[in-house]
């Protein structure tokens, strides 16, 4: 990661592309295009899968947890109550990198199931996480493995490359 200006990466390493990004809360986001549909990714390095919400499956592509297409996926982090669906899709693209037939993982929104409920001091009508959802499109380690990324914060500029682009 580089704080400042912009870095070249390391010696012999040519960045294959080049996209905006913007630090929000604890997260990089990053325009990512899915089938057609543009998104304001983060990347999550904790998820062996990239994630989509339930909502925006239904609402970009009438998609829901039993449509054809979309494989059970049962028992996510081993929580009995948590369950998706895996699915294809044709192309996935962010700044002019291109990723054929992703599959994504479909989840409900359960991001304030057994969230932090104490009362926000300002508002005793408010909870701490009232406004806590997932983001629409997560890119996990299926996708982020097989790339290296250069962030340059001063110039809010994430510079990419296949991983066989690096010596």
């Amino acid at each position: 990661m580089y704080a400042k200006d912009h870095c070249p990466g390391p010696t012999g390493w040519t960045p294959t592309a080049r996209t905006s990004m913007h630090n929000k809360g604890w997260h990089l986001h990053i325009p990512v295009t899915l089938d057609g549909h543009t998104y304001d990714a983060i990347f999550d390095t904790g998820s062996r899968h990239t994630i989509m919400r339930l909502p925006v499956a239904r609402r970009d592509f009438g998609l829901g947890m039993d449509s054809p297409g979309m494989t059970p996926y049962r028992a996510i982090n081993g929580d009995s109550f948590l369950n998706g669906s895996l699915r294809n899709f044709s192309k996935m693209s962010f700044g002019g990198m291109t990723v054929d037939n992703p599959e994504i993982l479909v989840i409900p929104d359960v991001m304030n199931r057994n969230a932090d409920r104490s009362r926000l001091a300002q508002s005793g009508a408010r909870h701490h996480n009232d406004d806590l959802i997932l983001p629409e499109l997560s890119l996990g380690m299926d996708v982020l493995k097989h790339l290296h990324l250069f962030m340059a914060f001063g110039e809010q500029a994430l510079y990419i490359a296949p991983d066989a682009a690096v010596p």
